[in-house]
């Protein structure tokens, strides 16, 4: 059940819309919709942050504040997409990507990662990430 839940709560940073969704909530399916708020929940317990924060980021406002770094952060290490050491597992990834955003996603994460390469703490590096991704793709990004 832990790599399940690793498996799908990995892709809740990854796959955002602003405002109105591309992607519906019935594309990901119960399981994954019940996983990822579990993910959800222990990363705003760990970071502090607030949903009102999570909601702006979810719009497109990338907050340059601490707590919503650190939540953003916690989705993607406790996902396991990115690794303590800064390593990206974008396979698995890739493996959760509906379909509607199969053909991009993937290649999306690995060259905003790329780009983010010199920015340190990995914290602020994950958080450079995720702003390119939403930048490159803003109707396939999704926040809980």
């Amino acid at each position: 059940m832990k790599n399940i839940f690793i498996m799908f709560s990995a892709l809740l940073v990854f796959i955002s819309t602003p405002v109105t969704p591309s992607l519906s909530k019935s594309d990901y399916g119960k399981e994954f919709l019940a996983l990822s708020q579990i993910l959800h929940n222990t990363c705003i317990k760990a970071s502090g942050t607030t949903q009102e924060m999570i909601d702006k980021v979810s719009a497109g406002e990338f907050l340059d504040e601490a707590k919503i770094k650190k939540y953003v952060s916690c989705v993607w290490l406790e996902s396991t997409i990115i690794g303590k050491n800064g390593e990206l597992n974008i396979e698995l990834g890739a493996k959760l990507c509906p379909p509607k955003v199969k053909s991009s996603f993937p290649k999306d994460v690995e060259e905003c990662w790329a780009k983010s390469g010199k920015v340190t703490p990995l914290e602020d590096r994950i958080y450079d990430m995720v702003k390119c991704t939403y930048q490159k793709n803003p109707n396939n990004f999704i926040m809980f």
